[in-house]
């Protein structure tokens, strides 16, 4: 450029003549009618006629010169801004692309660990759900079998009662008989045989009221044990149920952390698409 401009005229010349677009603006005339334009001289001119006849279209040949020079200047200068520009756009567009790479293997590589991590508590929240389940059932049969042992509770309970009453009764006739014994040894011993049947009767009914209390004494143990065993499974079954819910609020979180960890793989997906579609965009401008 410094060398085109070097070949100008000088200031006080180029005021003194006219530019191209003035020449355009007066005349009307383009690039291609000044150059295209012929000189014709009468026969006989002198050569200085000749000389001033030609000035006019020298000027203007100048003019045109100048304003060509101008514009190829202008050219290679919005050429290599162009230039300068694209490969610019070019570099942008490798490091976008380099960086969407770069981006591309960790969202692959977090959508991996996403979906080993969703596949995981997929496969727990199906083991809380299978053992949930099991506990259920494992609920319902112990509070079967207290149901059976609250059962033979009362029954027991029942016979404890009846085996009071029968000692209650016995304790009762057995005092009508020592009564008797005692009335008995007044009498004269002509009834010595008959206090002896009566002494008989009193040591078997002793014997009999002996085995009554026995017999209440095992069913009060039996009571007393159904009653421990009672309360035991009472006990088992209030820590079973305590341990269901927990499986039940275990399972619940589980399936809210399957939910959040879909909803990430979700959203790095639409992070994925996103910036494939950024990429695409920036590539087809570089291309333009």
């Amino acid at each position: 450029m410094s060398a085109s401009l070097s070949n100008a005229p000088s200031t006080a010349s180029a005021a003194t003549e006219a530019t191209f677009d003035e020449i355009a603006e007066k005349t009307g005339q383009s690039v291609a009618d000044i150059l295209n334009k012929k000189v014709a001289f009468k026969k006989g001119t002198k050569p200085e006629k000749k000389l001033e006849e030609m000035m006019p279209m020298i000027k203007e040949l100048r003019a045109v010169g100048w304003h060509l020079q101008t514009g190829k200047e202008k050219s290679e200068l919005d050429a290599t801004q162009w230039r300068s520009h694209s490969e610019a756009l070019e570099a942008n567009a490798a490091t976008e692309k380099a960086a969407y790479l770069a981006s591309q293997v960790a969202i692959d590589a977090q959508m991996v660990e996403i979906q080993e991590l969703l596949k995981q508590a997929e496969a727990q929240n199906s083991q809380l759900a299978a053992g949930v389940a099991a506990a259920d059932a494992e609920l319902a049969a112990r509070e079967v079998t207290v149901q059976e042992v609250r059962q033979l509770l009362r029954l027991a309970q029942l016979g404890l009662e009846q085996a009071t009453r029968e000692l209650q009764e016995k304790d009762t006739k057995l005092l009508n008989v020592e009564a008797l014994v005692q009335q008995s040894h007044s009498y004269s011993a002509t009834l010595q045989s008959y206090n002896t049947s009566l002494q008989a009767d009193l040591n078997a009914e002793r014997t009999r009221r002996e085995e009554t209390a026995r017999a209440r004494e095992e069913a009060a143990g039996q009571v007393a044990e159904l009653g421990g065993r009672v309360k035991s499974m009472e006990q088992l079954l209030a820590y079973e149920q305590e341990q269901v819910a927990k499986l039940r609020s275990e399972r619940e979180t589980s399936a809210r952390d399957v939910a959040v960890l879909r909803v990430d793989l979700d959203s790095t997906r639409q992070d994925r698409e996103r910036l494939s579609a950024e990429v695409a965009k920036a590539t087809g401008e570089a291309d333009r």
